[in-house]
């Protein structure tokens, strides 16, 4: 059962939203409300980052001394066509410090995830090193977010990093997209004018605690396009892996789960 929103309810959430400091631009008046749904919970704070470019965040975490890290990419702060950008900052979300990384081409940072050693781990893509078209892009950094490593992987298409954990044995296992030799000039030439969907299928990485390949494994069928947006180790020591999918499911874009056994 539904129960619709009064006027004196709206007229408590407008105020709400603008004692937040967020006023609304579109008051729907004929609003619908499922029963026991309440205004919004009081905001503590909030920050902003970046420049008179683009900045884009995509990935945080809260770290072990109760701050944030935060990964995204910046234009305002890059070495050319968008680098990594890595925030710290501390409970109250006041920034610590921060930290770019980058070449003279788009290089996208899209997980971020502190390390057992209380170091931080990025994943995402380089446009700018590798082997060409997109590479993963794995980087290591100490506390204070400074290179420690980083390790590219893929071939001359588009392969993308968007998950990364550290495993039980201190290692890392990563998973994004990836496009084979024989599905390039489709990925990569315009159609008209209009650059068409990348054929792509899933990719997941197992590296060691360095950053160095341990194995591969692809999903999909590299007709559609395929890719994985996160990946867990689970509590038996498998993989859980989740995407999107055209190649399989009811039509279009569908969830793709994907259980994987565990190391022998």
């Amino acid at each position: 059962m539904k129960k619709r929103a009064s006027l004196p309810m709206l007229v408590l959430l407008i105020l709400s939203l603008l004692a937040m400091g967020c006023p609304p631009r579109l008051v729907l008046l004929d609003v619908e409300l499922p029963e026991g749904l309440y205004p919004p919970l009081p905001k503590e704070w909030c920050r902003t980052f970046g420049g008179p470019d683009w900045d884009k965040a995509y990935s945080v975490q809260q770290t072990a001394d109760g701050g944030f890290v935060i990964a995204g990419t910046t234009w305002s702060f890059d070495a050319g066509g968008g680098d990594f950008w890595l925030i710290k900052a501390d409970p109250q979300g006041n920034k610590e410090w921060s930290q770019t990384f980058g070449g003279p081409e788009e290089d996208r940072a899209y997980s971020v995830k502190q390390t057992a050693c209380g170091g931080f781990m990025i994943a995402g893509w380089t446009e700018s090193f590798g082997a060409g078209g997109r590479d993963f892009w794995l980087i290591k950094t100490d506390l204070q977010g400074n290179k420690e490593w980083s390790q590219t992987f893929g071939g001359p298409d588009w392969d993308e990093a968007h998950s990364v954990k550290q495993t039980a044995c201190g290692g890392f296992i990563v998973a994004g997209q990836t496009a084979k030799a024989h599905a390039r000039a489709p990925s990569l030439r315009l159609m008209g004018g209009v650059p068409p969907t990348p054929i792509t299928c899933i990719w997941v990485v197992k590296t060691d605690a360095h950053g160095n390949i341990q194995w591969t494994q692809t999903f999909g069928t590299l007709r559609e396009f395929d890719n994985a947006r996160s990946v867990q180790q689970t509590a038996c020591g498998g993989f859980i892996i989740a995407g999107m999918t055209r190649s399989f499911g009811a039509g279009k874009d569908d969830f793709w789960l994907i259980k994987l056994a565990p190391e022998q």
